[in-house]
């Protein structure tokens, strides 16, 4: 190995040649962190033995940046918009915070709660933190940790406070419906219908709906759990989405006249967003329903119509995309009895007339 400090212009710089265990040889040129010529030897000497040992028994885990992992987890995984935007959230907190050349090595405890501090307000929500940092860096860390890139991740996210599951009985959701904005209409339907999540429902392509058949698929990259997911179309859901004007391709749900009936994107302060929030709110006032009700509790309330009617978690598990039963049981016995009549009515029983389908 030969080491050359030279200095230019009032400023040091390392040109060191060397040999890998292979016999390949290697030049690497770079600015002196300082401009004093013994802490710059010094930093020559700290270059040099990290070389040699990267030469010879290869680069220390973790060594690779946070940002190439990133990119290689949206390459290989394919996550949803929503993700992928989270992702680009935390690479912008990083790059403000200065550290947008930062390793996976070190991704400690300590370093995640600078990244919360700089990333949130002091009020944000603790499931907010969860799911928009910790999730998205863990999932990162996760795929560079099986490519054997650094250690398994291990942090503390905040602990959530217990809350109760919110879900609305088929009379609020009717009111909800009814009072909601006419672009939002079928879209509340079709959630209360089908158990989608906002992201599935909002990205949702006329592709994959068939409406003959009466299914709409979910592909394996755009749900939660990654998992190729089915869903049977009820008559409500049905019409709503033949009052659409169904097309071969295209976004299903699309934002409002106002809006200029665009396909809606990522927006919001703590991921993925909710596009609708503003709309949701209003409808939600209008009917007079309580606050703690979000686009999210559609998803809650299908899931206890689905056990108030079948009984069935097992089944309530596969058609909702469950990982586990363990997740579903929650939604047992949430619906009072006595509501089955009322949620097949809300679904509607009349069969709907598909004359205007190719």
């Amino acid at each position: 190995m030969s080491h050359k400090l030279y200095e230019r212009a009032g400023a040091f710089y390392h040109d060191i040649r060397y040999d890998d265990a292979n016999g390949k040889s290697h030049r690497v040129r770079k600015r002196a962190s300082s401009d004093d010529r013994k802490t710059a030897e010094l930093e020559g000497l700290m270059i040099e033995k990290q070389l040699i040992t990267e030469a010879h028994l290869g680069k220390k885990p973790g060594s690779k940046l946070f940002w190439e992992a990133a990119e290689s987890y949206i390459k290989v995984e394919k996550p949803t918009p929503q993700i992928e935007y989270r992702i680009g959230r935390v690479l912008g907190v990083l790059e403000e915070m200065g550290k947008s050349k930062v390793t996976l090595a070190e991704f400690k405890q300590s370093f995640m709660d600078k990244i919360a501090e700089a990333m949130f307000e002091k009020e944000v929500k603790k499931s907010t933190v969860r799911t928009s940092l910790y999730i998205v860096v863990t999932a990162i860390l996760n795929h560079a940790a099986f490519r054997e890139w650094c250690e398994i991740p291990r942090f503390k996210p905040p602990k959530l406070d217990p809350v109760e599951t919110a879900f609305m009985t088929p009379d609020e959701a009717e009111k909800l419906v009814r009072c909601a904005a006419p672009h939002l209409r079928p879209l509340l339907t079709f959630m209360l219908c089908t158990g989608a999540r906002l992201s599935e429902a909002l990205y949702l392509d006329w592709s994959q709906i068939d409406l003959v058949g009466r299914t709409v698929q979910w592909r394996a990259t755009m749900t939660k759990a990654k998992k190729r997911r089915v869903a049977a179309l009820c008559p409500a859901a049905l019409a709503a989405l033949v009052a659409l004007g169904p097309k071969p391709i295209g976004r299903v749900f699309l934002t409002g006249v106002q809006s200029g009936n665009r396909p809606y994107k990522p927006v919001g302060k703590s991921g993925g967003g909710c596009q609708i929030e503003s709309g949701w709110a209003a409808a939600r006032e209008r009917a007079g329903l309580r606050r703690e009700l979000t686009p999210h509790s559609c998803r809650h309330t299908w899931a206890s119509w689905h056990y108030a009617v079948h009984k069935d978690l097992l089944r309530l598990k596969e058609e909702g995309g469950w990982g586990q039963v363990q997740m579903v049981e929650r939604y047992a016995h949430l619906m009072p009895e006595g509501q089955q009549e009322a949620i097949r009515r809300f679904r509607g029983e009349a069969p709907v007339s598909l004359a205007i389908v190719s």
